[in-house]
Order: C-alpha cells, then structure tokens, then sequence
C-alpha cells in the first residue's frame, strides 16, 4: 500500500502541492491509527 501511495504521489500535478502535502499528512494519520478502511475511503474522494 505504502508503494502505491508512493506511485500516485509522483503522478500529482505540481500545483497541487499543498493538497498533496495534505493528502500524505492525512494518509499518514490514517496508517498510524490503523484505519485501513479509513485510508480507503479517503483514497477513493482524492
């Protein structure tokens, strides 16, 4: 999952920087409190 999410970070645009520095943030929380339903969802609104 972590290499995914790696895959995908490199495919952002580089105006959405801010997003994605949000989005890694948010990701990072949700593997922290082990919501991998959570880290799901979150994935299929982005």
């Amino acid at each position: 999952m972590k290499a995914w999410a790696t895959r995908s970070v490199s495919d952002f645009p580089a105006g959405k920087a801010v997003k994605l520095r949000a989005t890694q943030n948010i990701i990072s929380a949700c593997k922290l409190n082990g919501s991998v339903k959570l880290y799901r969802n979150f994935i299929l609104i982005v």
